[in-house]
C-alpha cells in the first residue's frame, strides 16, 4: 500500500467519516482507519499534534484496542529522542520536551501502564517547573525512587503557556496514587495541582485562550479527584466541599458531563448535609438533582431509576426530620408526654417556631447559583405538633410511594423492602404526635399492612437478614398495639374497654413473630447471633417473657404454663446478658427488670399452686 502524508490522511478520514455517517448511520459503524502507512512529517510542534490526533482515533481491530495509541507513542518517542539529542539547547526545545514527557505519560496511562506513566509525568514536572521558585524535596517526598522523583516543589512553570501540562502531570499522578489506594500521597499531588491553578488565576492575563480553557477543565478534574480522595480519608467536610465545587464547575463550564453521575453526587451531598441537620441545604441538593434530571428527561430505564433515587432521598429526608423532631420533643418537652404514649397539645404561649440546630454551624452553606430553586424557611424548623408532623409525613409518604413504583418486589427485593420499612417508620414517627389512641392503633395496623405479608413471601435461604428485620419490626408493632390497648383499658372513662379476646389475639401475634425472629438465628440446629444483632435478640426474649406473662386466661393451669414460659425467657435474658455484658451494657435497666421477674414469677407460680391444692 502506498504511503500518504498526514494532511492527506486527515482529509481522507474526514471524508470517510462523512460518508460513513450517511451510509451507515442506522448501524452506527465507525469508519475503518489504517494508520500503518501514514507519513508523519513537519515541524516538531506539528508532529506532536499529529501524534495526539492519531492517539484519539479508535482502533479498528477489537482485539488490539491500543493499536493507535502505540502508534502515537512511537511518534512521541521519536520527537522526544530528537529533542534530547538536539545540539541546540534552548527554552523552546526544553518546553516542548516537557510537553512530550506529559503526553507520553498520558499515553502510558491510557494503556494502563501506570508505572511508566508516573515516570514521564515526573519528568514533565521537573522539565517544565521553575526550580528556582521552590524548595528542594527530600527523597521521601512524593516519590521514593531517587531516579524518578520530583526534584523541586515548585508550582510555577518556566513558561506560563506550558502550565497546563505541568498541572495535568500533577493531577494524573494524584489519580495514579489514588488508584493504588495511597490516598495521602495522592492528596499531596492533587494539592500541588490546585496550587498551580491558583497561580494561574493570578496570572491568567498572560495565558492564551486555549491554555486558559485547558486549565479550567483540568481544575474541574482536580476537584473531582480531591473529592474522591478526601472521601477515602474520611474527611467528610473537605469531600463535600470539593464534590460541590466539581458539580458547580461542571454546570458553569458548558462542557458535556455525565448527567447520571452529577445527579448521584448531588444526592450524596444531600445525604451529607442531612447528617449535619442542615435540612434546608439537603433539600437544595435534592431539588438540584431533580432539576438536572427533568431539564432533559428521557423515559429510559436509567433515568427512571434516577427519578426513583431522588424520590427515595426526598422520603428519607422527611423521615429523618420526623425522627429528629420526635427526639427533640422527648428531650425538651417531656412534660407533654402522658402515660408514656400520649403527646398533649402545645400550650398557646409556646407555639413559637424552633430552629433545628445544625451540628456544624461553621460549615459554609453551598447553593448552586445557576439552578432556579426556591427555599422554604419551614424546612429548618422542628415539628412540635401533629399538624406540622403530618405535613412532613405526607411529603415523605408521597416520595416513598413514587419510588416504590420503580423498585418493585420482582427484581428489587432489598430496595422494595427497605422502602416499605421507611414508610413504616414514617407512620411510627407520626404516631408519636397523634393524641387519640384509636388513631394510633389504626396507624400501627397500617404498618402491619406494609410489612407482615412479606414475612411469608421471602426465601429464608436468600433473605435471612431481611426476614430478621421484618419479623422483629412486626413483633414490636404488635407489642405497641398491645400497650395502647392496655392503656385504653386504664382510661375507661374516655375509651371503650378492649376485650380479653382481642388482647390475647394481639399477644399471640406478637409471640408468633418474636419466636420466628429468634428462630432465624438457628441454622441446622446451631445458634449463631451476630454481635450487631445481640441487643435485638436480647430484647426479643425480654418481650417474649412479657407477652407470656400478660396472656389472659381463666384456667389456672394454663396461667401457670404461661408464667413458666415467661420465667424461662427472663432467665434466658439474664444468662445471655452475662455472656455479652460489653455488647449489652446499655441494656442494664432491662436486665435488672428480667432479674426482678426471675424472683417474682416463682413466687406467683407457687401462690397459684397453693390455691389449687386447697
Amino acid at each position: 500500500m502506498p504511503q500518504e502524508s498526514f494532511q492527506s490522511f486527515v482529509e481522507r478520514i474526514q471524508t470517510n467519516r462523512d460518508l460513513s455517517m450517511e451510509e451507515h448511520n442506522a448501524e452506527n459503524h465507525p469508519p475503518t482507519v489504517d494508520i500503518e502507512n501514514i507519513v508523519i512529517q513537519g515541524s516538531i510542534p506539528e508532529r506532536i499534534q499529529q501524534a495526539v490526533m492519531i492517539g484519539k482515533i479508535p482502533s479498528e481491530i477489537e482485539e488490539k484496542p491500543y493499536k493507535n495509541l502505540y502508534k502515537s507513542r512511537e511518534v512521541l518517542e521519536g520527537v522526544m529522542n530528537e529533542l534530547l539529542q538536539a545540539s541546540e539547547k534552548n527554552r523552546e526545545n526544553e518546553m516542548l520536551l516537557g510537553k512530550v514527557f506529559h503526553l507520553l505519560g498520558v499515553n502510558y496511562y491510557d494503556t494502563d501502564e501506570f508505572s511508566n506513566a508516573e515516570k514521564f509525568f515526573i519528568k514533565s514536572i521537573n522539565t517544565l517547573g521553575d526550580e528556582t521558585k521552590g524548595a528542594s524535596l527530600t527523597c521521601d517526598d512524593l516519590s521514593e525512587d531517587k531516579e524518578d522523583r520530583i526534584k523541586n516543589d515548585t508550582t510555577i512553570p518556566k513558561d506560563i503557556n506550558f502550565i497546563h501540562y505541568m498541572n495535568g502531570s500533577y493531577y494524573y499522578l494524584g489519580a495514579i496514587w489514588s488508584n493504588r489506594s495511597e490516598y495521602h500521597t495522592a492528596l499531596k499531588y492533587l494539592m500541588k495541582s490546585e496550587e498551580i491553578y491558583n497561580y494561574f488565576k493570578l496570572n491568567e492575563t498572560n495565558v492564551d485562550a486555549n491554555t486558559k480553557q485547558d486549565l479550567e477543565n483540568d481544575y474541574t478534574l482536580t476537584a473531582y479527584y480531591l473529592a474522591q480522595v478526601y472521601t477515602h480519608l474520611k474527611d467528610g467536610d473537605q469531600a463535600a466541599r470539593y464534590c460541590f465545587l466539581t458539580l458547580q464547575r461542571q454546570l458553569n463550564s458548558g462542557l458535556e458531563y455525565s448527567k447520571s453521575e452529577w445527579i448521584e453526587n448531588s444526592i450524596q451531598l444531600s445525604s451529607f448535609f442531612l447528617g449535619l441537620l442542615d435540612y434546608k441545604t439537603a433539600i437544595h441538593f435534592i431539588k438540584a438533582a431533580e432539576y438536572i434530571l427533568m431539564k432533559t428527561f428521557s423515559d429510559t430505564e436509567e433515568e427512571n431509576e434516577l427519578q426513583a433515587k431522588i424520590n427515595m432521598a426526598k422520603g428519607k429526608l422527611s423521615l429523618d426530620k420526623l425522627e429528629y423532631s420526635k427526639a427533640w420533643v422527648e428531650e425538651h418537652e417531656s412534660s407533654r408526654i402522658q402515660h408514656g404514649q400520649i403527646l398533649t397539645n402545645l400550650p398557646s404561649d409556646r407555639c413559637e417556631k424552633v430552629l433545628i440546630e445544625k451540628k456544624n454551624t461553621a460549615f459554609s452553606t453551598f447553593y448552586f447559583d445557576n439552578i432556579p430553586i426556591e427555599h422554604n424557611e419551614t424546612d429548618s424548623y422542628v415539628c412540635r405538633s401533629f399538624a406540622e408532623a403530618l405535613e412532613v409525613f405526607r411529603e415523605g409518604k408521597k416520595a416513598f410511594e413514587k419510588s416504590l413504583e420503580y423498585y418493585v418486589m420482582d427484581g428489587f427485593v432489598s430496595d422494595h423492602i427497605s422502602l416499605l420499612q421507611d414508610l413504616s417508620s414514617l407512620y411510627r414517627c407520626l404516631i408519636f404526635f397523634e393524641e387519640n389512641i384509636d388513631r394510633k392503633v389504626a396507624m400501627h395496623e397500617r404498618r402491619l399492612d406494609l410489612l407482615e405479608k412479606n414475612t411469608g413471601e421471602l426465601n429464608v435461604a436468600y433473605y435471612r437478614d431481611i426476614l430478621k428485620q421484618l419479623c422483629f419490626e412486626v413483633a414490636e408493632t404488635y407489642v405497641s398495639i398491645f400497650e395502647l390497648l392496655s392503656l385504653k383499658n386504664k382510661l375507661r372513662d374516655i375509651y371503650k374497654e378492649v376485650s380479653f379476646k382481642k388482647m390475647n389475639t394481639i399477644i399471640t401475634k406478637a409471640l408468633t413473630f418474636l419466636i420466628k425472629f429468634s428462630g432465624l438465628f438457628t441454622d441446622k440446629g446451631v445458634l449463631n447471633v451476630e454481635s450487631e444483632n445481640r441487643p435485638a435478640f436480647f430484647r426479643a426474649h425480654l418481650l417474649l417473657g412479657r407477652m407470656y406473662y400478660n396472656y389472659i386466661t381463666s384456667d389456672p393451669l394454663q396461667t401457670i404454663d404461661y408464667m413458666r414460659k415467661s420465667l424461662h425467657e427472663y432467665e434466658f435474658c439474664v444468662k445471655f446478658y452475662n455472656y455479652n455484658v460489653e455488647i449489652l451494657e446499655k441494656l442494664h435497666a432491662e436486665v435488672e427488670l428480667a432479674k426482678q421477674m426471675c424472683t417474682l414469677l416463682p413466687m406467683k407460680i407457687s401462690e397459684i399452686n397453693s390455691l389449687l391444692r386447697q
